[in-house]
């Protein structure tokens, strides 16, 4: 499953002060892209898990220093996950072990960290785009 938006330049320019259907008057504009998935993976005993790849110390058990461990945050009640370097966000089923690589089986959700919204806080876009407004924490 992969999502990707970008502009793909097809079709004509746009005058400055075009109207769109909502009857906004843009030059610029902000898009927030939302991705539902519903995965029913390997049965219906799935988790949400955030896996931050770290760095290890240069010592006895790294010494190249090219090591690296994972650490790994299940969120309790349904809170914003941000994307950091290093992260991914999974879908996983504790319960389904992969005969491939013995861990369990899950969907890996690689989210490139962006720039937060960008619409004044008090705007009809900031309040129509709440998910957009929480920042990173790291």
């Amino acid at each position: 499953m992969c999502m990707h938006d970008q502009d793909d330049g097809i079709g004509p320019p746009i005058d400055p002060g075009t109207q769109v259907p909502w009857g906004t008057n843009v030059s610029e504009g902000e898009h927030t892209f939302c991705l539902r998935i519903d995965p029913s993976l390997d049965g219906g005993k799935y988790s949400f898990i955030d896996e931050d790849s770290i760095s290890m110390p240069m010592d006895g058990n790294n010494p190249h220093g090219a090591g690296y461990t994972t650490t790994k945050r299940t969120p309790t009640a349904s809170t914003p996950s941000t994307a950091a370097p290093n992260r991914v966000h999974k879908v996983t089923n504790l319960f389904s072990i992969s005969r491939t690589s013995g861990h369990p089986v899950a969907y890996a959700i690689h989210s490139p960290v962006r720039q937060a919204l960008l619409a004044h806080p008090s705007s009809f876009h900031a309040h129509r785009a709440k998910s957009a407004t929480h920042t990173p924490s790291g």
